[in-house]
């Protein structure tokens, strides 16, 4: 009997969330818990949120072997265009005795079409690293390449920016610098007014920076001023080192 990849319409669903079952136990080992009642709480979360999905599946036989869900993310309007959508590519997902057939591709196709007839003007996909050949293959381009051909450049783990555009506030941040914290539950980075103390000179005990931290609104309210932390210099390069990691320079 054919493969069959269509949508997927509600009476589906309860096989979906059989699936989505079985994909977990497959990446994470046995579970906790029954599926029947992981199927009723995935039926009652589809009947609330299932109009701003669509969902597709892979039919071999009478057995469901594949899926992949897209959401319809509503974007902010424009003049011209009050209704825009982007589409969102979620959970695909093929039993292993079914990949390497070219099935997975058929179904991220339909998925585009259907992001398509949803009024998506552009479809996204968050891979592991391991799917991104799959998605590349399926038409997808990675963001730094995209971003890249553009003049921007990543420069910091998860932004990116033009030449000279880079956040100011996030560049302070990860490197370590002092700045002002204001407001309830605000933190600053402040230079000591004590002498700052020297690697390798024996004071590491001495105050080289100050964090402060506001206390939450109700607090903060009647004129508490909050804590005040020394960091020392060992503690002080510490929390560079690993601020640092966040910069693309390192």
């Amino acid at each position: 009997m054919a493969v069959v990849i269509r949508e997927a319409s509600d009476p589906d669903i309860a096989a979906l969330a059989a699936l989505r079952w079985q994909w977990h136990q497959e990446r994470h080992g046995p579970l906790d818990g029954i599926p029947a009642d992981f199927a009723r709480s995935f039926l009652d979360w589809w009947s609330r949120h299932g109009s701003r999905f669509r969902a597709a599946l892979v039919i071999d036989g009478d057995e469901v072997v594949g899926m992949g869900f897209v959401a319809l993310v509503d974007r902010v309007p424009k003049p011209g265009d009050l209704e825009r959508h982007h589409g969102d590519i979620q959970s695909v997902y093929l039993a292993p005795e079914h990949r390497g057939r070219g099935l997975g591709s058929q179904l991220v196709r339909l998925l585009l079409d259907l992001a398509a007839a949803g009024g998506c003007d552009r479809t996204e996909v968050h891979s592991g690293r391991r799917a991104v050949p799959f998605y590349e293959r399926a038409g997808f381009e990675r963001t730094e390449e995209l971003l890249s051909a553009r003049g921007f450049t990543r420069y910091e783990v998860s932004n990116y920016a033009l030449p000279g555009q880079e956040s100011r506030h996030n560049l302070a941040y990860w490197n370590n610098r002092t700045y002002l914290g204001l407001g309830p539950g605000a933190a600053g980075h402040y230079p000591a007014t004590r002498s700052p103390a020297v690697l390798g000179s024996g004071g590491g005990e001495e105050t080289l920076t100050l964090r402060r931290t506001n206390p939450h609104l109700h607090t903060w309210l009647t004129g508490e001023q909050g804590e005040m932390e020394d960091i020392d210099a060992e503690e002080y390069v510490t929390d560079a080192l690993f601020m640092g990691l966040r910069l693309r320079a390192g």
